[in-house]
């Protein structure tokens, strides 16, 4: 709520009929009441969320989120690899057999 537009209605209007005053009420009375605004936003909560353990954590969830993607695209890539190897070779085989039965039949 320390923002200068809920003081001066000049640098955002947004249809307020008068200054000080914001979309939950007068803003001395926001800021200071127990059920206000500061109530869900304390200097300890803005804090917690800036603290190193919280970065931490971050890190170790995305560290594993990454991890889990590049072992399942390991295994996607092995996968394909293998079947591309099984299918090259069976198209050599197939190949090795057409060409085995057309020299037979040119000789024969």
């Amino acid at each position: 709520m320390a923002d200068p537009k809920w003081i001066d209605i000049t640098i955002d209007s947004n249809g307020r009929s008068t200054p000080n005053w914001c979309f939950m009420g007068v803003p001395e009375t926001v800021n200071n009441s127990p059920a206000g605004l500061a109530r869900y936003s304390s200097l300890r909560s803005w804090l917690s969320q800036w603290l190193l353990k919280n970065i931490f954590h971050f890190f170790i969830f995305y560290f594993f989120f990454i991890l889990f993607f590049c072992i399942l695209f390991y295994f996607i890539f092995i996968f394909f690899l293998f079947y591309f190897i099984l299918f090259f070779i069976l198209f050599f085989f197939i190949f090795l057999f057409l060409l085995y039965v057309s020299n037979y039949l040119i000789n024969k």
